[in-house]
């Protein structure tokens, strides 16, 4: 790869990374406005969604500055440290992955709002980045030395490209999906008046006859639909989109080892997406 490629590919990561960032500030700035209007307004359910919300966001954001601070020095012609491992944090890691659990369990234990909204989220957000950066260190234990604009390439990758591409595959599959399920929903002798109730309903399941439901959702074609997207076609995807990480040096030629370090840590950045953005905040 000539060197003004390789300069273009770290611009790349540049922005991809600023990007993620602005977005992400944005939305915890938004949420914290929510968070704020929704004490005033009493509504406690909604506090609790925007204080975990906001934690996330601030999640991403930190977990993106890697990659903003080594493509910045990188692009500035500044030396590069061949090994990422950084021993400090890996014992900070250590300390904090269990504290998270426990401030985290007592913020809900004590059933204490102020609490909820304050302790629990910054529990989520330090547990969150404490798995990650144990990951980290223990894939590069005893691994190819690789530099660490590398590795914060392969973490921001995760962190955007992987979900943003597995969302669009997964919709791209469920749309075909939702159209058979449609056309097996019309020869049901029930189908065209349960069609008409789904449009009427406004999305709202709990307007619906539930035994016609039931006996539409039990049918064998829409039983297999289902399995076969959850268990079977979600998985694959992700898994393709996490390798994104490497395809870029495919071509170049890429060890075994090194292929794993960065499919490793782009897998780590995608599970921090789903760990800050699918979990939900409560004791459960």
């Amino acid at each position: 790869m000539t060197p003004r490629r390789l300069s273009g590919w770290r611009l790349v990561i540049l922005l991809v990374s600023l990007g993620g960032e602005g977005l992400a500030l944005s939305a915890a700035v938004t949420m914290a406005g929510v968070l704020a209007f929704s004490l005033l307004q009493r509504d406690e359910e909604s506090a609790r969604f925007a204080a975990w919300s906001a934690a996330s966001s601030l999640g991403i954001v930190i977990a993106l500055l890697p990659g903003t601070y080594w493509s910045v020095r990188s692009l500035l012609g500044k030396s590069e440290t061949p090994v990422f491992v950084m021993p400090r944090l890996w014992r900070i890691a250590w300390i904090t992955l269990p504290l998270g659990l426990i401030l985290g369990w007592l913020s809900f234990r004590q059933d204490s709002l102020p609490l909820v909204l304050t302790l629990a989220p910054f529990a989520h957000l330090l547990t969150s980045l404490s798995a990650v950066v144990l990951l980290l260190a223990l894939v590069s234990r005893g691994g190819p030395q690789v530099p660490w604009r590398r590795m914060a390439a392969a973490l921001t990758s995760g962190l955007t490209a992987t979900p943003l591409m597995a969302i669009v595959a997964e919709v791209g599959v469920l749309l075909p999906l939702v159209v058979g399920a449609g056309v097996i929903l019309m020869t049901l002798p029930e189908g065209p008046a349960l069609a008409r109730s789904l449009l009427e309903s406004g999305g709202d399941p709990s307007t619906l006859d539930p035994a016609a439901m039931a006996g539409w959702l039990a049918h064998p074609a829409v039983v297999a639909s289902v399995f076969a997207f959850i268990a079977g076609i979600v998985p694959c995807l992700e898994e393709i989109a996490k390798s994104a990480a490497v395809w870029r040096f495919l071509r170049r030629g890429l060890s075994a080892s090194e292929a794993f370090l960065f499919g490793a840590i782009a897998g780590a950045g995608y599970g921090l997406f789903e760990s800050l953005f699918l979990s939900q905040p409560g004791a459960d």
